[in-house]
């Protein structure tokens, strides 16, 4: 699951919003946050919900990450072409 919270870093480093802007933005605070990006917390469904929405993805798409991505420990990381693919995507329908 430590690798969900780094794409979700990723996505939002990439996007170029602050940690504590999105943190504001899904109605956490920015400590649960940094927990979850540092994989030191798992996330809820809802926080997940709510960072799907605020990205314009479905909620399965990070099942998918937390499922099926290669463990960074173990594996290489998750390219950055995926979260910029889905900021470009995102863009698009905007």
């Amino acid at each position: 699951m430590r690798h969900l919270g780094h794409f979700l870093k990723l996505l939002r480093t990439v996007a170029g919003i602050p940690q504590q802007q999105l943190a504001h933005d899904l109605g956490v605070s920015a400590n649960y946050l940094s927990l979850i990006e540092h994989g030191h917390r798992v996330p809820s469904l809802t926080f997940l919900r709510r960072f799907a929405d605020h990205f314009h993805v479905s909620l399965g798409y990070f099942l998918w990450i937390a499922l099926d991505a290669p463990d960074l420990e173990t594996e290489a990381p998750i390219p950055t072409v995926m979260p910029l693919q889905i900021l470009r995507s995102t863009k698009k329908g905007s």
